[in-house]
């Protein structure tokens, strides 16, 4: 498969095996009940799902200011400690934190499969078909 992208062609994968299809594809093609539900790069995909983060501040950590924003949810504190969820772009999150003052910041991004399970929930059966250029 990687000879044949390396001259220039291109391999369409289907597979159940969403980690297997992110570490060999550049494009991929979610298909739900028989149609295109999606396509687009594996890192674009990405952002359809979940990022967990958590904000550490020196002082209480500024809550409602993240509670506002769009796309977040799940915010709990713990000491000077602040988790949430963020769906979709994570930019307007850095730029509060970075605004109010975040001494630490850690950010986990979604695999292909958490992605696909997000936008289309466990009953999604059928693969995502995937092109490697």
């Amino acid at each position: 498969m990687r000879e044949r992208v390396a001259d220039g062609g291109t391999v369409f994968l289907s597979s159940h095996i969403l980690s297997e299809v992110e570490r060999s594809c550049d494009r991929v093609a979610i298909i739900r009940e028989g149609r295109i539900a999606q396509v687009d790069r594996v890192d674009a995909l990405r952002d359809l799902a979940h990022h967990q983060v958590e904000l550490r501040f020196a002082g209480d950590p500024p809550v409602t200011e993240f509670q506002k924003l769009a796309g977040v949810s799940d915010v709990q504190t713990e000491d000077h400690l602040l988790r949430l969820r963020v769906l979709g772009p994570i930019t307007p999150v850095v730029q509060a934190a970075a605004r109010l003052g975040v001494t630490d910041f850690l950010s986990r991004e979604p695999s292909l499969e958490e992605t696909f399970l997000a936008q289309y929930g466990r009953e999604a059966v059928e693969a995502p078909a995937a092109e490697a250029k």
